[in-house]
């Protein structure tokens, strides 16, 4: 089983600090923050799981469990970093 949990509606850095902020009044314990994504200490439990989507769905994010729906948000947030978090010139047809 996976220490990385996703979520959903991430895109920009005020983004990383909310759920940084909502992990931080829960106590879990986590080992970084990215777009998309948090990487975990250890495995959560179902109740820990529970609680983080409860406050997430407030702050209008939300949790993803299943692996299309994970592979479909990590290609938006690649999208979104390259698009407006990049300073590198995109030479990238982003329609193809």
């Amino acid at each position: 089983m996976t220490r990385t949990i996703y979520i959903k509606n991430m895109v920009c850095p005020r983004c990383i600090s909310a759920v940084t902020q909502i992990l931080a009044e829960l106590n879990v314990a986590y080992k970084a923050v990215k777009l998309g994504e948090v990487d975990m200490v250890s495995i959560l439990n179902e109740s820990d799981k529970e609680k983080i989507s409860n406050k997430l769905q407030d702050a209008g994010f939300s949790l993803i469990d299943d692996r299309k729906s994970q592979f479909i948000e990590q290609i938006k947030t690649l999208v979104v970093d390259k698009i407006h978090h990049s300073s590198e010139e995109l030479h990238i047809k982003w329609a193809d």
